[in-house]
């Protein structure tokens, strides 16, 4: 088998990296020269082998032929079993003492070849000049004479440390720094050059990654200057690369440091066995200077190329960002082009940040609530990246632009970055709720709505009504329930409770909570004005389900009683104005009333366009509505505009991949296949048949089923669409 792998990346690669895959050490070009005729010699002799028992195997089929057929024509059935049977085991004896002594010789010579290449690395090991200190230290300091030139210095090996038996890393193309090292032995190099944690990588560089290697030889072309990483010599300090850090050298080594810690607490892996792929440290930079100097590059495809098998090989990309609300890894065009090339490859991308950059959301998800989060996913925009080689960024944002599109770019950091942000605002919320140990305070009440309040946009609604109902806990042991605030808690609940259809229960919520506010003098408010609209809204949504008159009149009058308080406070030309003129447009929608919904609808359009409020979850739910009515109205070229803004919104808010998702996607498919655009129109079904394929939804709920017999109509305009075509 070492054989078998050996040989063709021999072809391929040539005899270094041959000789890497077999024998993973390499000290010197004669012993790979050698190593490489001798596993010619032998692959000749297992071809010979194999010719030996492919030319017995004919010889023995040929008689087992001649027996069946003598046999045969004798009529001598048993004899003809008798003879067949014991050919058969002939034949099996001699393959298997065939293949024992093939697998026995190549064993040996594999050993013997192992065996000179541990001499050898004992050999070269063992140059160690006198007087030089003990392992783990290295000598780079230069003595000058009198005319001021440096005096020449024995180069060191990068063997010069005896490697650790069990690292298997050493010479790979993916060796990488471990987190143990980046943590402790790093900043231990810093401190000795006078630089501090928050020393950014390129002010490192010259004095400590360089600097370290410089009177190295290097591994991989034998001449003096080694990468950081080959200047490492334990299992605790390199190893094969478990992810890639995608950074910017603008980034402080502190925060890096941070980053890569907490990394490992999250996923619990030990930080001398994580290591990271970090370019500053793997790749030689004394080469970079130098072909920096000589005015060389490498030429744009031939590094894309390579950077997309490295990408590749390694398998996960962990991604720094900071900060959280404006990350400056989108601004670097290197940054999105790795961005985009683990994408493109659809490798796994993790969205990782410095610990102080977590405590900086929460505090303004506590202080700002979720409508920051929006606003930071909304304002990712790779097209605006910088490099500072203008040539850099011309290829790479025309890659982007030619490739996926800046669009779907932005749509992938954003739907990761509110992965990261979900996560670490649930995380925190349950971690507090352990530290509290029953304990409460308003704080943590406070959190708990606000991460409910952002669980419910990225339509998580189980973990939304768990963290509400810890908030009401806490609010109810501290007697703040009773309150304003209070209120506006059960006002979420409700909310929740409704999304799941279970209308009884969030309307006896909302119950409580008007009672609240009647008793404290403040349904007359605008936080009384959006529960009166909520009411309205399960009114409005139990008369689609039971047809009840009454539910239809009491959410007219809820709607018409929260418009009236929102003119009276002046707040109707707000977010939460065009929420409730929303929300009245679904009830005469639901009447049978269009155009009075649809001229609602367009006074809510103008209102969240004018407070930039369209590009949220709650905005794409408005556009989806708006859609729907033009849809009814026949106006299938407004209906295709609302439906395609409403999954823009998902998308860069990163909650297209959701039941609201393929329900809009669901939606465009219908209208696009009503206009006639019936190849666009199967791309989107079939985007939410994925979406409901996932949650399990497409087989079980009767939105799936329509979408089914949907694809098949669809697709059979295609194929009709597409033979008239061919006849034409």
């Amino acid at each position: 088998e070492s054989l078998r792998r050996l040989l063709p990346d021999a072809a391929r690669f040539g005899v270094a990296d041959a000789e890497v895959v077999s024998a993973r050490h390499i000290f010197d070009f004669e012993v790979q020269a050698a190593l490489f005729q001798e596993m010619e010699h032998v692959q000749g002799r297992l071809d010979q082998l194999t010719a030996t028992v492919a030319d017995a195997t004919k010889g023995l089929e040929a008689r087992i032929a001649a027996v069946t057929e003598e046999a045969s024509r004798k009529q001598l059935t048993s004899t003809r079993r008798s003879w067949a049977e014991r050919a058969q085991e002939s034949f099996e004896a001699l393959l298997d003492s065939a293949v024992q002594e093939a697998t026995a010789e190549l064993e040996a010579e594999v050993e013997h070849l192992r065996r000179e290449l541990r001499a050898e690395a004992a050999s070269g090991h063992a140059r160690v000049e006198p007087g030089e200190e003990a392992e783990g230290k290295e000598s780079s300091e230069k003595t000058s004479s009198e005319d001021g030139k440096a005096d020449e210095t024995e180069p060191q090996t990068a063997s010069e440390e005896a490697p650790d038996e069990s690292d298997e890393s050493l010479g790979m193309w993916n060796r990488a720094v471990s987190v143990h090292h980046i943590s402790a032995d790093l900043h231990r190099e810093m401190a000795a050059a006078k630089l501090e944690r928050d020393a950014k990588v390129y002010e490192i560089e010259p004095d400590v990654i360089r600097k370290k290697g410089e009177t190295v030889t290097c591994p991989r072309d034998g001449r003096l200057g080694a990468a950081y990483v080959d200047c490492l010599r334990s299992v605790d300090q390199a190893g094969l690369a478990s992810f890639m850090l995608s950074y910017t050298w603008g980034y402080k080594i502190g925060d890096i440091t941070d980053t890569l810690v907490q990394y490992c607490k999250d996923f619990s892996m030990d930080p001398k066995r994580t290591y990271t792929w970090m370019c500053c440290f793997c790749i030689n930079q004394h080469r970079v200077k130098e072909t920096e100097a000589a005015g060389e590059t490498v030429p744009f495809e031939e590094f894309k190329k390579a950077f997309g098998d490295r990408v590749a090989g390694v398998g996960r990309i962990v991604a720094m960002m900071a900060p959280w609300n404006d990350p400056f890894y989108i601004k670097r065009v290197w940054c999105d082009f790795e961005m985009y090339t683990a994408t493109s490859l659809n490798q796994e991308v993790i969205i990782a940040m410095p610990p102080h950059e977590a405590e900086d959301f929460r505090s303004a998800l506590l202080t700002g609530g979720v409508g920051k989060v929006w606003e930071a996913l909304g304002s990712v925009k790779v097209e605006q990246a910088e490099a500072s080689v203008a040539e850099d960024k011309e290829r790479i944002l025309k890659l982007i632009e030619e490739g996926p599109g800046f669009h779907k770019l932005n749509c992938a950091v954003a739907e990761r970055l509110q992965g990261w942000i979900v996560q670490a605002s649930e995380g925190y919320f349950q971690q507090r709720l352990e530290e509290s140990d029953g304990s409460s305070s308003m704080d943590l009440a406070l959190l708990g709505e606000s991460v409910g309040e952002l669980l419910r946009q990225v339509v998580r609604l189980d973990s939304s009504c768990k963290a509400f109902e810890a908030a009401r806990e806490i609010r109810e042991r501290v007697g703040t329930l009773e309150t304003p605030e209070g209120a506006n808690l059960l006002r979420n609940i409700g909310v929740v409770l409704a999304e799941r259809r279970m209308y009884d229960e969030a309307l006896e919520t909302f119950a409580r909570s008007r009672h609240i506010r009647e008793d404290q003098g403040c349904l007359q408010t605008p936080d009384g004005a959006r529960l009166l609209s909520n009411i309205g809204s399960v009114k409005a949504r139990k008369f689609a389900l039971t047809k009840n008159g009454e539910d239809l009149e009491g959410s007219l009058r809820d709607y018409a009683e929260a418009r009236s308080i929102r003119e009276a406070t002046d707040t109707l030309r707000t977010e939460e104005g065009a929420q409730l003129l929303a929300s009245e447009g679904n009830a005469y929608l639901t009447a049978g009333d269009l155009e009075k919904a649809v001229t609602v609808y367009e006074e809510a359009f103008q209102i969240r366009k004018d407070t930039n409020s369209l590009e949220t979850p709650d905005g794409a739910r408005f556009l989806s509505s708006l859609g729907a009515a033009r849809k009814q109205r026949e106006d299938y070229e407004g209906a295709i505009s609302a439906f395609k803004q409403a999954r823009r919104a998902l998308e860069l808010t990163g909650t297209l991949t959701t039941n609201t998702g393929a329900t809009v996607l669901n939606s465009l498919g219908e209208v696009l296949n009503l206009n006639g655009d019936h190849i666009e129109a199967l791309e989107a079904l079939e985007e939410a048949k994925k979406i409901w394929q996932e949650s399990g939804a497409l087989e079980t709920s009767p939105q799936g089923k329509r979408l089914i017999s949907l694809i098949k109509n669809c697709k059979a305009a295609v194929r009709k669409y597409k033979s008239l075509g061919a006849r034409a």
